[in-house]
């Protein structure tokens, strides 16, 4: 057993900030958090300490700007009083401009008040998303008359393919309304993007075939497949973003692997960092180059050299000066490419480096219909979060009364939240 770093933590029984450590221990990673009213707390972090290591080893000596405030933020619908809540939003957003604003907090569609909080964020110039779990988005009249409002950005929870999935965690069968939301969606032309949590023995049998629906759907701009966070789960036997991947390399006979996404991740750190654009260490991302189906489609390591490039990464941090930083990087990815299909990212690069200029966040919904962006995400709750790797988090949170919080992972932490449909 080794100790990785110090940090500090939130300890769930007591909801106190906690000093803590992440430690190696058996090729996994932990983090132990010290409480003097509790027993430690030992939460599995990841399956994969060499995976880990790297990660943290290229994240770190990253010089994110402290300055940088280019953030999204999302609006806890379920804080928000049954009136009053005008002034409060219009007081909030009144000094934003096009900044992507996401509704979430249990089911937003629940909430009669949803369509008016679209509008009231369309009309103070930002950008209204929604987070749901699709059931009232297969009533077309409903999405229909959302988006007229001013709604273009849906996050849906997809669960899984087959009734079994939602028999075992609900008790019911959803899947044919929520495949109804994602056709509602698209025939909608609505930017829409997937989020799966993936629970041992209930659907990680399932995660190739959402792929292959994901790709099929073009305006499916992100598949997110995040690691288990129902409160029920048992913190040690956790599934982790290392176990999923290695789920995948099974079911795509090893097109997908840890070390492929490793390099990958490595080059994404250190784009994000050229440009100065916060970059989560918890999420890793994968841009697909979509064909019809999985097989015909490309992934990103197999058109770059991603695990030269991250060989050469090191020299890259070694250079002060920012100007050649960044030429050494972009000189070392254009040697790299070994396939004229990898061109197909210059349109969103050149928007994202547009948005940098003009000052315009760049969203998944500015993500052309021939690419899918594969994230793995390890959401941050009580029981997972360390305060040194949340720091450069893009997200914020608004709640009422509270307001502004420009840390998404502190907001969650301080509200002891955990609820299925916040993340």
């Amino acid at each position: 057993m080794k100790s990785i770093k110090k940090t500090s933590s939130r300890f769930t029984f007591c909801n106190k900030d906690v000093k803590s450590e992440i430690i190696e221990d058996n090729n996994k990673i932990f983090l132990i958090k010290h409480c003097k009213s509790h027993k430690n707390k030992k939460i599995l972090l990841s399956s994969n300490s060499k995976i880990y290591e790297n990660l943290l080893n290229n994240y770190s000596p990253l010089n994110f700007d402290k300055n940088n405030d280019e953030i999204y933020y999302n609006l806890d619908i379920s804080s928000l009083p049954k009136t009053g809540y005008k002034k409060f939003l219009n007081e909030i957003l009144k000094d934003m401009h096009q900044i992507k604003i996401g509704i979430w907090g249990k089911e937003p569609t629940d909430y009669e008040i949803l369509p008016k909080i679209i509008n009231i964020i369309k009309q103070s110039k930002n950008i209204p998303a929604l987070y749901t779990d699709g059931i009232h988005c297969a009533d077309f009249v409903y999405i229909s008359q959302l988006k007229k409002i001013g709604l273009n950005n849906v996050y849906i929870t997809i669960e899984g393919l087959t009734n079994i999935v939602y028999q075992k965690l609900y008790k019911k069968n959803t899947l044919e309304y929520k495949i109804k939301a994602l056709k509602n969606l698209r025939k909608l032309n609505i930017s829409t993007s997937i989020r799966t949590p993936v629970i041992k023995g209930i659907n990680d049998d399932e995660l190739l075939k959402i792929i292959e629906l994901s790709i099929k759907y073009t305006n499916v701009k992100c598949l997110m497949f995040q690691t288990e966070y129902f409160k029920k789960s048992n913190s040690i036997n956790r599934i982790t973003i290392e176990e999923i991947i290695d789920i995948l390399n099974v079911s795509t006979n090893n097109r997908i692997s840890n070390t492929k996404i490793l390099s990958t991740q490595i080059l994404m750190y250190s784009i994000f960092n050229a440009l100065n654009i916060k970059k989560a260490f918890c999420n890793r991302d994968i841009p697909i180059l979509r064909n019809n189906n999985i097989k015909n489609s490309k992934f990103i390591f197999e058109m770059i050299n991603t695990k030269k490039i991250a060989n050469n990464i090191r020299e890259y941090k070694k250079i002060k000066h920012n100007t050649l930083s960044k030429l050494f990087l972009f000189t070392a990815i254009l040697i790299n490419i070994n396939s004229t299909n990898v061109f197909f990212l210059i349109p969103l690069i050149a928007k994202i480096i547009k948005g940098k200029i003009l000052g315009k966040r760049t969203l998944l919904s500015d993500i052309g219909n021939d690419i899918l962006l594969l994230s793995f995400i390890d959401p941050c709750t009580n029981k997972t979060y360390d305060s040194v790797s949340r720091k450069n988090c893009p997200l914020g949170e608004i709640t009422y009364p509270k307001g502004i919080n420009k840390s998404l992972a502190k907001s969650i932490v301080s509200n002891n939240n955990n609820s299925y449909m916040r993340y």
